[in-house]
């Protein structure tokens, strides 16, 4: 693996939830490509523009309730569910959790490279970015 390539990979998580954090801040449903953005991720932008709203980020987390659509085949008028982890980690645990995720993952892939277990660091790479 090319050390360019090593680099994204150790940094893939912290990547990710820098990412999908600005997206969903910046999300706004006037915007034609952030309305194509959420459509093509699924509506997680637009959750997590809601969460962010709604319940705001804390130290310690809080409790947020949510609704998903688990056991039913209609979908649920009051559907809300954060379905990207880090936004969900962040506004349901709180930031210093994030922060102990994104360390832990961190200290992982770098330990996965100076062994040169690439396909490892690979795979941690691509959990990262399907979080």
């Amino acid at each position: 693996m090319i050390k360019p390539l090593q680099i994204i990979c150790i940094g893939a998580a912290t990547i990710s939830c820098i990412g999908m954090t600005v997206l969903s801040l910046l999300y706004s449903e006037n915007s034609p490509i952030m309305r194509q953005l959420d459509r093509f991720l699924n509506t997680r932008l637009s959750l997590s523009h809601t969460g962010f709203k709604e319940y705001g980020v804390t130290l310690f987390g809080q409790g947020v309730e949510m609704i998903g659509n688990g056991g039913i085949t209609n979908i649920r008028e009051n559907y809300f569910f954060l379905d990207c982890t880090f936004i969900n980690i962040l506004i349901r645990q709180g930031i210093l959790v994030l922060l102990l995720v994104l360390f832990i993952y961190s200290v992982t892939a770098l330990s996965e490279q100076k062994k040169k277990r690439y396909i490892h660091l690979g795979l941690l790479a691509f959990i990262a970015l399907q979080c």
